[in-house]
């Protein structure tokens, strides 16, 4: 009898935990979670507090309360995902050819055991759409994803509720009482065990890079586990990458500055040209999951003087595993290998030698390539690569006297730096290495100089700690010899006449963020602070347009505001500034910080490496 017992229980447990990831969590009625919110301490003592400031009957906070709560709540409705079911595919197979998928399996594993939230890059309103259509096509319940206060209008605000979408607002700040609930909410679905879904970057990406972490939705979830609501829970990384963006047009606009738009999935689809078109290949690659349990110690996390240092931690962790799940495409490899000079054409042999040498490093970095790009490159034809960029009109192809020639116009250069952008962090390597190999000979210099350049860059790229980056600037260097770029001169590192030109094309991928880089600094330097982050970065803009007139910086996509807001970032981080405010936004005010002298040598520094080559 307790033999059988036991082998029941076994199967019983065997088999939820099979079903769960397809039959979802028994989630509560939006009755019970507001009973329980109420009651969360954080939510008391928030009411507590405007009952006490303002004199008034507890029923009165209660009640925004419960309001709050109506505005965040989720609603899923499986009849509304069924008829959505039947649309969303027709629309995704008119706009693009197909969608690969990798990894997936990984996630429906992870999802039998703990309480998954899913962590993608964010480059396009179709991004929640897709994933939440990849898990009702493969049987699993979708995630509950968490939108923007801006994306519950009415008349679509309750489809996507009932779609499984929770909205917040822009900012908590100044209401403690909305925090704190829409806090105990989160919690509520952890407890509970749905699938979540969250942007770490918190908007679409206006560069095409992944952006710097967000950290308050991530901060959420490790509060509720280091609470012991689970006993774990799973965190999963997702790579979006499109072979060309809907939005790609408006993209560009507010990568050169213009407002951002308030277009979003529904408004897209408006537009009866973007049914007309086809924007290629989607790819969805979900990455290992990270488990809490085993990330984080709940001593250090409890100490609330380490909370923000961990989530940062676990934040620029998943950024870096982001940038891994990347894939490159064709788009990116043409883009690359058309931005390499000032020059806006390109002979068609230049391009397909520079789109090899491209693939080359991006396979060592470790990204997967798209199904196009490995078919092209497997067929010797690496110039086909630009099929699609010729296909949209960005690129096109004249016949010369020495044979076809590619060219672009100087207004599609930030469209081609979009999709240059989504490789860069695998670009970054070769061109610190390169950058080096330039400026110094032997080799613990080189690799010291490489990674130092890494660390000014770190906001930008998200690179591992120090001891992990010997191997890869090994294989770097590895290949830089196979390529006969490099050779050995007893102790030293001599770059060869053949790698003059090809480390030079290599370096050219940095430049436009090392221009952007000491346009912030010098405008930091010749400020008058204090001065608002803002003010500091329409200084740089203005000076980088005017740069750019007068042919004194190369690359007109170095005028990039989010670029110079990581230029901040890293003054601010390594104590060039001090900064009153979160310098993430444009009020923050700056004055001269503790290492305010490190300037002009940082300033000298950017200046050598773009006068190099």
């Amino acid at each position: 009898e307790a033999v059988t017992k036991q082998v029941r229980r076994s199967l019983l447990i065997f088999l939820r935990r099979e079903e769960k990831p397809v039959v979802g969590a028994a989630l509560r009625t939006i009755d019970r979670i507001e009973e329980a919110i109420l009651q969360d301490p954080e939510v008391t003592a928030a009411m507590t507090q405007i009952d006490e400031k303002r004199g008034t009957l507890a029923m009165r906070a209660d009640t925004r309360a419960r309001r709050y709560l109506s505005e965040i709540a989720a609603k899923p409705s499986p009849t509304i995902l069924a008829i959505l079911a039947r649309r969303v595919p027709w629309i995704l197979n008119r706009l693009f050819v197909r969608c690969e998928v990798n990894g997936l399996e990984k996630v429906v594993e992870a999802a039998k055991n703990s309480p998954l939230v899913m962590v993608p890059n964010h480059r396009s309103h179709f991004d929640y759409v897709i994933l939440s259509w990849l898990f009702y096509e493969k049987h699993l319940v979708p995630p509950v994803v968490a939108a923007g206060i801006n994306l519950s209008f009415f008349p679509l605000g309750p489809i996507f509720r009932r779609c499984g979408a929770f909205f917040l607002r822009r900012s908590f700040e100044g209401n403690r009482l909305y925090a704190a609930v829409f806090r105990a909410y989160v919690q509520s679905l952890i407890k509970d065990g749905a699938t979540q879904e969250f942007f770490i970057e918190g908007t679409r990406s206006r560069t095409g890079k992944t952006l710097q972490p967000r950290l308050g939705m991530l901060s959420m979830v490790l509060d509720a586990f280091a609470r012991g609501v689970r006993r774990d829970v799973q965190i999963v990384p997702v790579g979006f990458t499109y072979e060309r963006l809907v939005e790609e047009r408006s993209m560009a606009e507010e990568r050169r500055g213009a407002a951002k738009t308030a277009e979003n999935f529904v408004s897209l689809l408006r537009s009866g040209r973007v049914l007309r078109r086809n924007f290629g290949a989607v790819t969805v690659r979900f990455g290992e999951p990270l488990s809490l349990a085993d990330l984080v110690d709940l001593e250090r996390y409890n100490d609330p003087g380490s909370r923000r240092r961990i989530a940062q931690e676990l934040g620029e962790e998943i950024s870096r595993r982001i940038n891994k799940l990347v894939t490159a495409g064709r788009t990116s490899l043409a883009a690359t290998a058309l931005l390499a000079t000032q020059q806006r054409a390109v002979r068609i042999e230049k391009f397909s030698e520079h789109v090899s040498e491209v693939a080359a490093l991006v396979e060592i970095f470790g990204l997967s390539m798209s199904g196009n790009l490995q078919r092209n490159l497997a067929e010797r034809r690496p110039e086909a690569v630009v099929d699609p960029l010729l296909a949209s009109g960005l690129v096109e192809r004249r016949e010369g006297k020495s044979g076809p020639i590619l060219r672009f116009a100087e207004d599609e250069r930030e469209t081609l730096a979009y999709y240059r952008a989504t490789i860069e962090p695998a670009l970054a390597w070769p061109a610190v290495l390169a950058l080096a190999l330039r400026l110094a000979a032997d080799p613990q210099t080189v690799l010291a100089h490489a990674s130092t350049w890494l660390d000014l860059l770190r906001h930008e790229y998200f690179p591992p700690p120090i001891e992990e980056r010997e191997l890869l600037f090994g294989r770097l260097l590895e290949h830089f010899e196979d390529r006969a770029w490099i050779e050995r001169v007893g102790e030293r590192y001599r770059v060869t006449a053949l790698g003059e030109s090809a480390l030079e094309f290599i370096v050219a991928q940095l430049r436009p963020v090392l221009e952007t880089y000491r346009a912030m600094v010098a405008a930091v330097r010749d400020a008058q602070l204090p001065a608002s982050r803002e003010e500091l970065i329409k200084t740089a803009q203005r000076e980088l347009e005017e740069e750019i007139l007068l042919g004194e910086v190369q690359y007109s996509e170095s005028n990039c505001p989010v670029t110079l807001g990581n230029a901040f970032l890293l003054l601010e981080a390594d104590m060039v500034l001090e900064v009153e405010g979160n310098p993430r936004i444009g009020d923050a005010q700056a004055s001269a910080g503790e290492q305010w002298a490190r300037l002009d040598d940082l300033l000298d520094r950017l200046a050598e490496a773009l006068s190099t080559g």
